[in-house]
């Protein structure tokens, strides 16, 4: 009996072995994950964190670079050496998780304007109230003629007056498992691993809609609406003040743009953002339509991944934008 069973055991740990090496040779989805090595937390503020400081480590499977300022640079980056400079707020998508940084849009934008400094201030986790607290940056740094916030709709869960929105009442069954202690550390290993993993994860699951239905939500809270509001009236009137131009990005989820999703209740998010930014008089530009309209949307995102953008996507970014600098 125990020779039937190690030999079941060794039957199944083969065939697994086997089929996450195809899984990887054809990588079949993408590596998530961010080394831990590469945060840094404000000990007085869990909320204020950036990435050490002359480091690199892998983001989603890519290694990024970091300079001395926390911002993501390329590799063998000759430092910021112009007279202007253009700054990108955002979150993981903005920052370019799993894509190289040359690949990026602000990569392109970097390779194309080699007048200007480009600082990327984006960082995974990032919300309204992050961008609040980096309008610090706009007299730190050279010459500041130009800034681009990045919105994705997860960005909402930050806000500066409620800083943290409870998650809880939108969680689905299979999120609230992954709340267990032990399930979330054999999740985090394994997605930060496993390409089969994640390709079964995604099959079965799929996080993407998990992910956007959950968001969607947020935009029918008033209080949600009043704070980011808030948020983008201390952002312009900073930039105002200092004879910045501003102008807001809005990108979709990948749910979105899948065929027949592209419509009225679905983007009722950008919808209500957008009202926010007109009331403000603040400039725009809002991308969703674009991505609708690609070919194969699915290919301008990571494989099974709700809002993060290939390097397909990062170009298609890039060239609606690059008429903008």
């Amino acid at each position: 009996m125990r020779k039937l069973i190690f030999i079941n055991f060794v039957s199944v740990a083969c065939i697994l072995i086997a089929l996450e090496l195809i899984a990887n040779f054809f990588k079949l989805s993408d590596i998530l994950g961010i080394d831990y090595d590469l945060i840094e937390i404000d000990k007085n503020d869990n909320l204020n964190f950036t990435y050490k400081k002359n480091s690199k480590g892998k983001v989603h499977g890519e290694i990024a670079y970091i300079d001395e300022n926390g911002f993501r640079i390329p590799k063998d980056f000759q430092g910021f050496n112009k007279y202007n400079s253009v700054i990108f707020f955002g979150d993981s998508v903005t920052f370019g998780n799993g894509v190289k940084e040359k690949n990026t849009f602000v990569g392109k934008f970097r390779e194309k304007r080699k007048n200007l400094n480009f600082y990327n201030i984006s960082l995974p986790g990032y919300g309204t109230f992050h961008y609040t607290k980096n309008l610090k940056y706009l007299k730190k740094l050279n010459n500041v003629e130009e800034l681009f916030l990045i919105y994705c709709l997860n960005d909402a869960y930050l806000t500066s007056n409620i800083k943290i929105v409870n998650k809880s009442d939108n969680l689905s069954f299979w999120d609230k498992i992954k709340k267990n202690k032990i399930v979330a550390n054999i999740n985090l290993n394994l997605r930060n691993k496993s390409y089969l993993y994640l390709y079964i994860k995604g099959i079965a699951t799929d996080p993407s809609k998990r992910w956007f239905l959950a968001d969607k939500n947020l935009y029918e809270k008033d209080e949600i609406l009043v704070n980011l509001k808030n948020d983008f009236e201390q952002i312009f009137k900073m930039t105002q003040k200092n004879k910045i131009k501003t102008t807001v990005i809005l990108l979709p989820y990948e749910y979105q743009t899948r065929k027949g999703n592209c419509n009225k209740s679905n983007l009722n998010p950008q919808n209500k953002v957008i009202e926010i930014l007109r009331d403000l008089k603040v400039d725009y530009k809002d991308l969703t339509q674009k991505f609708c309209g690609y070919l194969e949307p699915k290919k301008l995102f990571k494989k099974f991944d709700p809002m993060h953008l290939s390097e397909i996507g990062h170009n298609l970014v890039f060239e609606n934008l690059k008429n903008e600098i």
